[in-house]
């Protein structure tokens, strides 16, 4: 099953092994927060969070495996990548907290868990080195 989702990431685009286990994290993450979907209110609310951060974790890890072999224009790719998201995700969350009136609490935390992701890969990689540095 691991090789399956590997593999179809690296079809997607994710090429370097650290980024694919990151990704492939986050999206058993949304996973679980689109199983709470049915209970609606705060459930919904949760998941509208966790897979709008989903989404933008996503692009962004991909677009900066990109842009690393990138030498000429990479700034203002980067600049603009960058802008698109934003808006695209303030058009989200505008949609979402003030048309739908959805919880900003519970918003927030489904956009935490992308957060929380990269928090989780920053603890195991302190805690799995093994050579003390001077």
């Amino acid at each position: 099953m691991l090789h399956a989702i590997e593999s179809m990431l690296y079809r997607w685009g994710y090429f370097v092994p650290e980024v694919r286990r990151m990704v492939a994290l986050q999206l058993a993450v949304a996973a679980v927060a689109l199983m709470l979907l049915p209970l609606g209110g705060w459930g919904r609310d949760f998941c509208i969070g966790a897979v709008l951060g989903t989404l933008n974790f996503l692009a962004l890890a991909r677009f900066i495996q990109e842009l690393v072999f990138l030498r000429r224009g990479a700034v203002l790719s980067l600049l603009v990548g960058f802008y698109a998201r934003l808006i695209l995700t303030a058009v989200a969350l505008y949609v979402v907290l003030i048309l739908w009136h959805a919880s900003v609490a519970m918003v927030l935390m489904g956009l935490a868990t992308v957060i929380v992701n990269i928090l989780l890969w920053g603890i195991v990689h302190f805690l799995g080195r093994t050579s003390k540095e001077a």
